[in-house]
């Protein structure tokens, strides 16, 4: 009777290595499918808040009734804060404890605002950024600074609102925006601007 053969180190060694490369591939394509998802979460994000903005537009700000709230104007930087309950005294109405976001951007969900590698119990304002909270001056390399700052993460999206006269529309009529945010699977910023550009 013969004696029985096993596999030899070599033999043993190449199909460790032979494994090691397929677990390798798996994970690495498996990383690649969670990243593009995470992208694909981002845009229905995006696009959910673009047509809030646009409903926001034709419609006014269905809390506030006067003026720069009605109808004709994007929010202000202002107005967003307000409705994230962050600017309570805005046009002197009393902070209510409520954020009427999804309110003031109808269409549009809570979670639309937190990108898909964020908390949602994490504070809104950290993930959805208006630009400038102070006075800003007309839109150049300082406000493009600020949203390169806001978006060294894909865990925020950015708004700017715009004004006749191409400045960050903090108090006054808004007339254009566009919004910012970047993509796992490219590292790219993506600019998503309003249909009245």
């Amino acid at each position: 009777m013969p004696k029985s053969r096993g596999f030899t180190i070599v033999e043993l060694v190449v199909v460790i290595v032979i494994m090691g490369i397929l677990l390798v591939l798996g994970v690495v394509n498996v990383t690649k499918s969670q990243a593009s998802a995470r992208d694909k979460e981002r845009d229905i994000d995006i696009s959910n808040i673009s047509k809030g903005l646009e409903t926001r537009y034709t419609r006014g700000n269905p809390v506030v009734t006067t003026s720069y709230v009605e109808s004709g104007s994007y929010p202000s930087v202002n107005e967003i804060l307000h409705a994230e309950g962050k600017n309570p005294d805005y046009m002197n109405l009393p902070n209510t404890g409520t954020n009427y976001i999804t309110t003031l951007l109808p269409g549009t969900q809570i979670s639309n605002f937190y990108p898909p590698t964020s908390v949602q119990t994490a504070d809104m304002a950290t993930t959805f950024k208006v630009i400038c909270s102070t006075s800003c001056s007309t839109i150049n390399a300082e406000n493009t600074a600020q949203i390169n700052a806001a978006l060294t993460s894909t865990a925020v999206y950015v708004y700017e609102p715009i004004t006749f006269d191409n400045k960050v529309c903090i108090n006054s009529l808004c007339v254009r925006y566009n919004l910012y945010y970047l993509m796992e699977t490219t590292q790219g910023t993506q600019t998503k601007a309003g249909l009245r550009q």
